[in-house]
């Protein structure tokens, strides 16, 4: 059954950690990644249970001092640091367990402080070696909790991971995790649980979280009313199934996951560029050949976007001309992706349900 966990309010502090990472998660040594693709990742593992955390514990002082933790990252020595959810005023936070083919997973829920029923609900799949509590904050999309637009969860891949297809990545794609049971059981819980809007469910991707999204797109293309990412490309056949409409975006100057060019490996897995999986999804969605071409910031974003002959029929390939591997942030407005995402699943308005 699922659980909720230390409900809290905007601002308070988050509730201590648990398996999978919730609200407080932790920013562990290669946290940044996937925002510095010059630091080394440390090995992904599954998230343990700090000693002395857990309800009904004493908060701990986390000051340790960052020169003195990034010398010991330096020896080898892992550190575990906590990264707590920002979320903006009017919005609450807190970790939810569910209970998927007797394994507890956890998300992290951000929602309106005054929450209704029938609101849209955005999945964020956050990118490998990182918590929900710190993609929340990466990705920026929170502040719709706050407007009391939509109903956000953040689930907690395994070992900060997520299993995309061919082995990638990280543990929970060694372990042939079934995420995709996982992805499924969150939507249907917040349509039972909290009534959002099963027209309106939206998927977010960062890297391989962003690989994960297209995954489901290719097993579930029914479930979503829309799907955006960033950094990442398909490792799965996205087949020719109904159209769902997709954001892909991504640097020109990203050298994990290239803007252009053919097939190539990435994390021991072989993807197009992004370019190229706009082309693959243009033909899975059959839009047509021309596209409508927007310049921002004085051409440094560009917005592709392809229609068919229905609403769901709709491409958009935005590209961030000399930008490496890091999602777009707030401090880059008004380039902010978050921003772009948004406007796009707006456009879009509610998806069919049924045959």
């Amino acid at each position: 059954m699922p659980t909720d966990t230390a409900l809290r309010p905007a601002g308070a502090r988050p509730p201590a950690p648990h398996s999978g990472a919730g609200a407080a998660g932790c920013a562990c040594p290669g946290r940044d990644a996937e925002r510095d693709p010059g630091r080394a990742p440390r090995r992904p593992r599954p998230t343990q249970r700090r000693r002395g955390s857990g309800p009904g514990s004493r908060d701990r002082n986390w000051g340790l001092p960052l020169a003195l933790a990034a010398a010991l990252v330096g020896m080898g020595v892992a550190m575990l640091v906590p990264v707590r959810a920002e979320v903006p005023p009017g919005a609450r936070a807190w970790t939810r367990h569910i209970e998927v083919q007797g394994q507890r997973r956890s998300e992290l829920v951000v929602a309106p402080a005054h929450l209704a029923s029938g609101l849209p609900l955005y999945v964020v799949l956050h990118g490998s070696d990182a918590s929900p509590a710190f993609e929340e904050r990466r990705t920026g999309l929170s502040y719709l909790a706050g407007e009391g637009r939509a109903l956000l969860v953040y689930p907690a891949g395994l070992g900060e991971s997520w299993n995309a297809g061919q082995g990638c990545c990280g543990y929970s794609g060694r372990t042939h995790s079934d995420d995709v049971a996982f992805v499924e059981a969150v939507v249907a819980d917040a349509v039972s649980h909290f009534g959002v809007d099963p027209r309106r469910v939206y998927l977010v991707g960062y890297s391989n979280g962003g690989k994960m999204a297209l995954r489901m797109l290719a097993v579930d293309p029914d479930a979503f009313a829309g799907v955006a990412v960033y950094a990442a490309t398909p490792l799965v056949p996205v087949g020719h199934g109904p159209p769902v409409p997709v954001l892909v975006a991504g640097g020109t100057a990203d050298d994990r996951t290239p803007w252009a060019g053919p097939p190539r490996v990435q994390n021991g897995a072989l993807a197009p560029s992004v370019t190229g999986a706009a082309a693959i999804l243009r033909r899975r969605d059959r839009v047509g050949a021309t596209a409508t071409l927007r310049l921002l910031a004085g051409g440094r974003v560009t917005v592709e976007t392809w229609r068919g002959t229905t609403a769901r029929q709709v491409v958009t390939l935005v590209g961030y001309r000399g930008r490496g591997h890091a999602w777009p942030q707030a401090r880059d407005s008004p380039l902010v992706l978050a921003r772009l995402i948004v406007g796009f699943f707006d456009g879009l308005g509610p998806a069919p349900i049924g045959p």
